[in-house]
């Protein structure tokens, strides 16, 4: 989890001087502080934190113990306690924690200079985590201070978790060791390299409190891997209801939320944009009552360190303050019996500034089914909002703070929480701070309009579908797959695009599930990253909305470069016997686990292999020939990967394999699942306006070619069809300029990668309308699917989405015509 280490010291900046602000005033700038009774302290135990510091740190140094609110954001509302220095080197600090409790914290060098913990690797440690049984010692090893290089060796922990009374593996626990944390995968395994060599202490938890947390102890050694097995015992459910009493002139505007520490109260155990943690398009919404009163009831878990805050927007945002302004987060140990809260909100203020309230009209071709959300720029863009929805283009939102800041405060509106890509185009630039707020002490009342959309300018003109009579297939698969680019607002958004695919003759959905390469040296990294692979809950979310839209379910475990392609990422890889066993252990865990899910959901399809695994097949080579050495067993490992598949999912199992202009390469072990599922971007023309019945023709000669490979005989094909909305799109290659072609995911969710290459939403529809015209005339073709399908927005960008373009409207007619029945 990476978190840059100077958006520290802009939260700072934007909260200077929090704990000193004056008391809220009653003006009409915002609502009246509510008088809030002292809550009554938790049982507290005396704990001693003692730290060994990196190498080098200074006798004289200034070394501090920062507790951190993971509701409020990482960054904000952090309590900092100074820590001294023993006689043997180490530092220490006594604190008081309530038993019970899971506490997150950090350690930071504040002289000579102010720096913050480090990994062994370099990576900022985003937070700690000790669980709290009552009074004793939490004792520390720290890599490095930030600007400084870690000297010395490493190892690593392997370990499984365990459900203590089944024997059944966890999945998504997670675990924390020496401020790096790691998700259990579908078989309760995890891996966290990087250690520095020493006692290190092991804490597991649940995201959503299910389990009670646990921690041991771990001997790290140099160069090796520690094997750590924990036991973990469910939680007692139980139910709380939080009612809730706010200022009674509070604006209307934004709906009542309630936000917390764990994963079904937004929290997404992550650093989010500008160090916030918490999504508000995942917190839940309370129920109002009366203008003034609102009730939430959550089955939540007997044992859980629960830190919750009631928001008009997030943990940060529109959160509730204390009376005297400074942030406010509750904290309750939850009992082994059903409790019913009762809270009131002091206000939603704090400092001196007035309210502000916003009011947009958007285009009449904002499609109707998009919601608006509001995003803010104090010092970088935070996680988005969604507004309130006055008339079908007329949105509102209050924001109440944090306002207590300096200068000028940036805000822009986008579509579907998609902003960055689906934003207003007045402030669509990558290098833009958004519309300007100044703070007053006055109400404000701004009222802005959106000319347009980015990536949604003007209408378009009727599109032209050229087709003979089509004759229909009901068990003809049509339909899209899913960008493998998910972002964790997603499951709020699906229901209504997948009803939108049902409704446009679409019968099936392929839904990615990506999982993160990070370092490809010395090991490879290959994991579950909150804010770009979907939880086990919300993809069991999205695949139940799609089967209750009619649509049939496959599932596509994928693989996704932190940054960079994936043909950089792999040919910078060392490639050594060690680096592959790693590898493949890392594969099996992202197959294994989504396996599961597909086995729970009653997914139809299974779909592995692809780009991402495809250097790691028999035979395989790069771009210029050169071998990607992979190991003379590799096939029997596949071989054993697709056993084991076997052994937890019983549905159809596909291989995709890559067809662009030579003979796909096909894996030996072909003959071991039950369809190939086939990655087309085929050249259709190299013309510079290329007709469709040229395009038609080449589709047809290339599926011909396809389907007369001696091993494909007798197995069923379905193509997942890619060709981005550029210039030349028939050509399948969107060129550098030394002519080598830019991978395609460069142009996913509206990226612009290069000014000079142009949109071409027709010769995207003719290169559609040309291979699904040929392929519903192969029987031998089960299925197309539209591949890299963005589905938070509608976008007419290069990418190759065709949600909103012409492309879409060619799909539809067909579909609903191939897909009919008699």
């Amino acid at each position: 989890m990476r978190f840059p280490f100077r958006l520290f010291a802009a939260a700072a900046a934007l909260l200077a001087g929090c704990s000193l602000l004056p008391s809220a005033r009653a003006t009409p700038a915002g609502p009246t502080p509510v008088p809030v009774p002292s809550p009554t302290p938790l049982p507290a135990a005396l704990i001693t934190f003692n730290l060994t510091p990196p190498e080098a740190t200074p006798a004289d140094a200034e070394v501090v113990l920062v507790f951190l609110d993971e509701v409020t954001g990482f960054a904000y509302n952090t309590t900092v306690i100074p820590m001294q220095r023993l006689t043997d080197g180490r530092w220490s600090a006594e604190t008081y924690a309530p038993a019970g409790a899971l506490v997150r914290y950090r350690y930071a060098r504040q002289e000579p200079e102010l720096a913050e913990e480090v990994s062994a690797s370099g990576e900022a440690i985003l937070y700690r985590v000790a669980r709290i049984t009552g009074p004793g010692e939490i004792n520390d090893i720290a890599g490095a201070w930030a600007g400084l290089t870690y000297q010395g060796t490493t190892g690593r922990i392997v370990g499984h978790l365990y459900d203590g009374a089944s024997g059944d593996p966890l999945p998504e626990m997670m675990v924390d060791v020496a401020g790096i944390q790691a998700f259990t995968d579908g078989e309760g395994y995890f891996r966290i390299e990087g250690l520095p060599p020493g006692l290190q202490r092991v804490t597991a938890f649940s995201p959503t409190g299910s389990y009670y947390s646990v921690d041991q102890g771990a001997v790290i050694a140099t160069g090796s891997a520690t094997l750590v097995e924990l036991r973990m015992v469910a939680a007692t459910p139980v139910q709380v209801g939080f009612e809730v009493t706010v200022p009674a002139n509070t604006s209307p505007g934004p709906p009542a939320r309630i936000t917390g520490n764990l994963l079904q109260l937004g929290h997404l155990f992550t650093s989010l944009p500008g160090g916030a943690s918490i999504s508000a398009a995942r917190a839940p919404v309370l129920t109002q009552l009366d203008p003034s009163h609102f009730i939430f009831v959550a089955t939540l878990y007997a044992g859980t360190d629960l830190r919750y805050k009631y928001t008009l927007g997030d943990g940060l945002w529109n959160a509730e303050r204390t009376p005297d302004g400074s942030f406010l987060t509750r904290r309750l140990i939850i009992p082994e019996e059903s409790i019913i809260l009762e809270d009131a909100v002091s206000t939603w203020r704090g400092g001196d500034s007035g309210a502000v309230t916003l009011h947009v009209s958007t285009p009449a071709n904002t499609p109707s089914g998009d919601l608006v959300a509001i995003q803010f720029n104090p010092f970088t863009w935070f996680e988005p909002i969604p507004m309130l929805r006055l008339e079908p283009n007329e949105w509102f939102f209050t924001l109440h703070g944090p306002l207590e800041t300096a200068g000028n405060l940036g805000y822009r509106y986008c579509r579907n929480y998609a902003c960055g890509s689906a934003d207003d185009a007045a402030t669509s630039a990558r290098s833009t701070t958004g519309r300007p707020i100044t703070p007053s002490p006055a109400l404000q009342d701004l009222r802005d309009t959106v000319e347009n959309w980015q990536w949604l300018e003007g209408d378009l003109p009727p599109t032209t579908v050229v087709a003979p009579e089509i004759h229909s297939n009901p068990e003809f698969e049509a339909g899209v797959e899913i960008v493998p680019q998910y972002r964790p607002t997603w499951p709020s958004i699906f229901a209504h695009s997948v009803d939108e695919l049902a409704a446009g003759g679409a019968n099936s959905v392929v839904l990615t599930a990506p999982w993160i390469l990070g370092d490809n040296s010395p090991l490879p990294s290959i994991a579950f990253d909150p804010a770009r692979s979907p939880f086990r809950s919300d993809l069991r979310q999205m695949i139940a909305q799609a089967l209750s839209a009619g649509l049939d379910v496959s599932l596509r475990p994928a693989l996704v470069p932190a940054s960079g392609n994936l043909a950089d990422w792999w040919s910078a890889a060392p490639r050594n016997s060690t680096w592959w066993d790693a590898w493949f252990e890392g594969y099996r865990s992202l197959v294994l686990t989504y396996a599961r899910v597909a086995a729970e959901t009653g997914a139809s399809r299974l779909i592995v292999g692809g780009p991402e695994a495809a250097y790691a097949l028999p035979g395989s080579t790069f771009a210029d020939g050169t071998p990607t050495s992979v190991p003379s067993d590799a096939e029997a490992r596949w071989r054993a990967l697709l056993d084991d598949i076997r052994q937890i999912y019983r549905g159809t199992l596909a291989f995709e394999i890559d067809f662009h202009a030579d003979a796909p390469l096909l894996p030996p072990f072909l003959e071991e699942v039950g369809e190939a599922y086939v990655y087309w971007h085929v050249p259709l023309s190299e013309d510079p306006d290329p007709t469709l019945a040229a395009m038609q023709i080449s589709a047809g000669d290339a599926l011909d070619a396809l389907l007369a490979t001696p091993r494909l005989q007798g197995i069923p094909l379905v193509l997942s069809v890619e060709y981005l909305s550029i210039d030349g799109a028939a050509s399948a290659c969107a060129p550098y300029p030394d002519g080598s072609c830019r991978p395609p995911e460069s142009f996913d969710l509206g990226a612009i990668v290069d000014p000079d290459l142009e949109v071409d939403l027709q010769e995207q529809a003719q290169a559609f309308n040309a291979v699904i015209a040929e392929a519903a005339e192969r029987p031998e073709i089960r299925g197309l699917y539209a591949r890299r399908y963005n589905p938070a927005a509608g976008l007419r960008d290069l990418s190759a989405s065709v949600n909103g373009k012409p492309a879409r409207d060619i799909l539809w007619y067909w579909f609903a015509r191939i897909t009919a029945g008699p």
